[in-house]
């Protein structure tokens, strides 16, 4: 392959007041933002276009590793770009490599195992030494300590090339996010699945092929430029497209972890803390909408992708979730209902033997002054009532399951 764009989106959410560095930024990417910028508002829906905000956030060395993870080929320049949705609190950082003349498919290794990293020592004009040992920091653990962004959810790489450099295998490699030149493996992909999302076109116009997996989007042009504010135009709604789909799996993502968290966390669960998260989730909704964008095509095209990314089976594990917190949530306030019953009756019932006691006493001092039978007939009378209202506050108490209750051991 001669020459790729490509674009690595890490869904992340913010765990504290975001705080993004300012200065000036380079021309070609000060380009990209206003272009994206303008396509959102052309393409979308103005709500969320205004919902989105995006910033540089610097130049950094990106450690191009061989699949041992052991040592660093060569350092790639690269910028680093935040998206993110103010009002949700979720983001997704992107990393753009341009004008890679290497493999791609390592690149799509990194990203699955998760061996991004970045020098420390930042982007100077000259390339970290390969000689000698230079400390490094994993991506995602940069972006916590530096801008408070933890990941959430799985990555996903976006490949611009050229058409004339499309292979089928390497093509599968890339969807599968592997690299073809293995330094672990000596054996060959094989997948039915890969094969055939490698075998579907889903492009919507002549001018490129298009073709999606759950890790990959790869982008193949007719007619590739040599750089990438050349490919600009042609690329910046796929991105815009690809930052919508990877925001609603970040948003799922956050929501199945946090109800997951709560589940095996037991003590605290209540019907305040799932409406809690779910009023969290439901500042998303602008995500969800059936008609984001404005044209048919980028319509079909997300939809074709949103599949592919696997949010549909996200949604599917969302639901079942809630589900079964607010079940638990609704058994517990049951519980405690019957406990708050069980108390009240208690003191329904020593309220009522005081009063009992009461008109008992009043009864025996009125019955001092009458006859003998007269005292039997108040006498039987009194043990009659406090004979039926026992019984009565007996059989309502059995009738709840709360009287006689033992734990089993």
């Amino acid at each position: 392959m001669s020459y790729t764009d490509i674009v690595i989106m890490l869904p992340v959410a913010a765990k504290t007041e975001l705080n993004v560095p300012g200065g000036s930024i380079p021309q070609d990417m000060a380009c990209y933002l206003d272009k994206i910028k303008e396509v959102s508002f052309y393409e979308c829906d103005r709500r969320i276009a205004e919902s989105v905000e995006r910033f540089w956030l610097g130049e950094f060395w990106l450690a191009d590793m061989t699949d041992t993870y052991k040592e660093v080929e060569r350092w790639l320049p690269v910028d680093l770009v935040l998206v993110y949705q103010r009002s949700t609190g979720l983001g997704i950082a992107q990393i753009f490599i341009e004008n890679f003349q290497h493999n791609p498919t390592q690149i799509g290794d990194m990203v699955s195992s998760e061996n991004l990293f970045f020098f420390v020592g930042g982007k100077g004009k000259t390339p970290p030494s390969l000689e000698e040992a230079v400390e490094k920091i994993q991506v995602s653990r940069f972006l916590s300590e530096r801008f408070g962004l933890v990941k959430n959810g799985t990555s996903r790489v976006m490949y611009t090339l050229s058409l004339e450099d499309k292979n089928m295998e390497d093509l599968v490699y890339l969807l599968a996010g592997e690299s073809n030149v293995s330094q672990n493996i000596e054996y060959r992909l094989q997948n039915s699945e890969l094969e055939a999302a490698a075998d579907q076109n889903i492009a919507m116009y002549d001018f490129y092929e298009l073709y999606v997996s759950g890790r990959s989007l790869v982008y193949m042009l007719k007619d590739m430029k040599d750089s990438f504010a050349g490919n600009l135009p042609e690329e910046v709604l796929m991105i815009y497209i690809c930052e919508i789909a990877v925001l609603q799996n970040a948003a799922l993502c956050r929501i199945n972890r946090q109800i997951t968290d709560e589940l095996l966390c037991d003590s605290n669960i209540s019907s305040k803390t799932s409406l809690a998260m779910q009023m969290e989730f439901g500042k998303t909704i602008l995500l969800w909408d059936n008609n984001i964008y404005k044209y048919d095509v980028p319509q079909r095209l997300s939809a074709h992708i949103v599949k592919s990314f696997g949010t549909g089976e996200l949604y599917e594990e969302y639901t079942k979730n809630s589900r079964h917190l607010e079940q638990i949530a609704m058994l517990k306030n049951n519980i405690a209902s019957e406990r708050e019953g069980a108390v009240l009756n208690g003191l329904a019932l020593i309220l009522s033997i005081g009063q009992l006691v009461q008109l008992i006493s009043a009864a025996v001092a009125y019955a001092r002054k009458l006859p003998v039978s007269a005292n039997y007939t108040i006498a039987g009378c009194l043990g009659l009532l406090a004979t039926v209202i026992f019984l009565l506050l007996l059989r309502r108490k059995m009738n709840r399951g709360i009287l006689f209750c033992k734990k089993s051991k």
